[in-house]
């Protein structure tokens, strides 16, 4: 199996491998949650420090799957912690090249990195300028909102909820405004939980896992910071291995996303 066959079997994309689809948990607008873990459920190593967990032939499936969808999202502490570009560079090379995810950031306090990869290749041409979301209210954040904008990078305030987070249904109401009808949503642990927690876990149409073949340990940042001990029922979809990695995507049962 390789990257794209795994990929064409786990989502709906068409024959020119983007996301073509008529059924979603929101009106027109596809949400997949996708995340590497080792094998005991670790993403990250200690503090959140960066551990590349995805082989070669999985991380072409994440780029892949990158190029099918309009946006991708991670929270503040994965760009300050890995400082990603979230773009498909590691695609094959051809004349067209491929279309590029819009970054989004979830960022309450814009502490987004004004040297960041994603706000420098966009400076220099190779990438798009990030949107940040932050949250709304706050006069404090009116200078550097206005530095960032000087940049090229797109500030959005938005109500946030109890403990500053701007809760998923608000982003997806954004990102719908500005165009965007398809979302990627990599991480890092805090928006993982974010998602795989009621209600949010409703609105998402697909969750595909990397299981790498490694141990972390138990000081290793987990995928989640639940600590309710409830399960969350998945159906399980599509299954493969791609190199020495094991993916799966699967479904959220209508009906039973409330924890039990």
């Amino acid at each position: 199996m390789t990257p794209l066959e795994f990929l064409k079997d786990a989502l709906p994309v068409d024959v020119n491998n983007r996301l073509h689809y008529s059924n979603t948990r929101i009106d027109q607008f596809w949400t997949t949650l996708t995340f590497a873990q080792s094998l005991d459920g670790k993403i990250a190593g200690i503090n959140g420090q960066q551990i590349i967990l995805s082989g070669k032939e999985s991380m072409f499936m994440t780029h892949w799957m990158r190029s099918m969808h309009d946006a991708i999202l991670v929270g503040i502490n994965t760009v300050i912690n890995d400082n990603p570009q979230l773009n498909t560079r590691h695609l094959p090379s051809r004349d067209e090249g491929y279309p590029q995810p819009l970054p989004v950031i979830l960022d309450t306090t814009l502490r987004i990195p004004l040297d960041c990869k994603l706000i420098k290749n966009a400076v220099t041409g190779i990438g798009r300028f990030p949107l940040v979301l932050c949250a709304q209210g706050s006069e404090s954040l009116s200078l550097r909102k206005a530095e960032l904008e000087s940049l090229g990078v797109t500030v959005i305030p938005v109500a946030s909820k109890e403990h500053g987070r701007i809760p998923l249904l608000a982003t997806i109401n954004v990102l719908q405004q500005h165009g965007i009808r398809s979302l990627m949503i990599e991480g890092g642990q805090t928006v993982i939980s974010s998602c795989l927690s009621s209600p949010n876990v409703a609105l998402i149409d697909r969750i595909i896992i990397t299981v790498a073949p490694v141990f972390i340990g138990e000081k290793g940042l987990a995928v989640t910071n639940d600590s309710s001990g409830k399960a969350k029922k998945l159906q399980l979809a599509v299954t493969g291995a791609l190199g020495s990695d094991i993916v799966a995507s699967y479904e959220v049962p209508s009906g039973s996303h409330n924890e039990e």
